[in-house]
């Protein structure tokens, strides 16, 4: 229960041991440039897989009866 209770304790070696939260507190670019990218290429393969369909690009069309 010791090794427990060690690791869940909060000590004054581990607050000074932390930068300080000025330095930490930057907003995570490379995450939100991720999610951001993430998202365009979704949408975007949403979007031609719409016009895709649309105009009936792709697919078999050697055994269509009604092209």
């Amino acid at each position: 229960m010791a090794y427990v209770d060690h690791a869940f304790s909060i000590s004054d070696e581990d607050i000074m041991m932390e930068t300080s939260y000025v330095e930490r507190n930057r907003p995570p670019i490379k995450e939100i440039a991720l999610a951001v990218s993430l998202l365009v290429f979704g949408v975007l393969g949403i979007v031609l897989g719409i016009v895709m369909t649309y105009n009936r690009v792709g697919g078999d069309r050697a055994h269509v009866e009604n092209v």
